[in-house]
């Protein structure tokens, strides 16, 4: 027969209410035969995740969670000298790779509907990428052409990997 131990532990949060339910009221257990507020790891692990100190031990080895790619390529096409139009075009090619565009949005606003997590290192791919895309003379003096979807496909996850 194994044995083991089993350890429970209390922890002490600062007076807030870190975790709601539905209607607003504060998640609670019954534990140690009391009712005790209860918190998520969810709630825990954004609260670690926003807070100063992680950023700064961490500061240049954080990946962003962004719907914004697309803006982001967009400013970085219209810094390699294309222009608003042209630049917003192609980061809606290449942010459609990445998920799905989102419509709603007035131009040359550039948004996903999901969430697209970008490493430090994916975010220095894409703009080499950026930089290869925009010293196309094709691309920078014909306003239909365009690079295909499944090109820009590959280039993103080979660059990624």
């Amino acid at each position: 027969m194994t044995k083991f131990i089993q350890l429970h532990a209390l922890t002490v949060y600062a007076p807030s209410n870190l975790n709601r339910d539905d209607t607003g009221r504060p998640k609670t257990a019954k534990f140690g035969g009391a009712e005790r507020l209860r918190i998520s790891s969810q709630a825990l692990k954004r609260a670690i995740r926003t807070s100063a100190n992680f950023r700064d031990r961490l500061a240049g080895n954080l990946g962003e969670r962004t719907t914004r790619v697309g803006d982001w390529l967009r400013d970085e096409f219209v810094k390699s000298g294309f222009d608003l139009a042209k630049a917003t075009a192609v980061a809606k090619t290449l942010s459609a790779v990445v998920g799905t565009l989102d419509t709603s949005k007035p131009e040359p606003t550039v948004q996903n509907k999901e969430l697209f997590f970008m490493a430090p290192g994916e975010k220095f791919a894409l703009a080499e990428m950026v930089s290869q895309i925009s010293k196309d003379p094709n691309l920078r003096q014909n306003s239909r052409v365009m690079p295909a979807k499944s090109t820009l496909k590959m280039r993103i996850l080979k660059r990624m990997r």
